[in-house]
């Protein structure tokens, strides 16, 4: 996974939870996601999808509360299916 430019590249098409908050995102704007297609090679075709943050405060209570760690919360976890 790489982020840059108000994106985030995934580099596997297996399924996977982002963790995210105000310290990783802008959570007032859109969120790009950059994978490659299910089969493909690396340097293949990319898809590219955007996802409207959804920041909650139960979000942030319940990732506090498992990781027992403030750094380590989130605000939005972002479940991205496998492609």
């Amino acid at each position: 996974m790489t982020e840059g430019n108000g994106g985030i590249e995934l580099c596997s098409p297996v399924p996977v939870k982002l963790w995210l908050d105000a310290r990783t995102v802008d959570l007032n704007k859109q969120l790009s996601l950059t994978f490659p297609s299910a089969g493909e090679a690396l340097d293949a075709a990319r898809q590219t999808t955007l996802a409207t943050p959804e920041p909650s405060l139960r979000t942030l209570c319940s990732t506090m509360q498992d990781c027992g760690d403030s750094m380590l919360a989130a605000t939005w976890i972002l479940a991205v299916p496998s492609h």
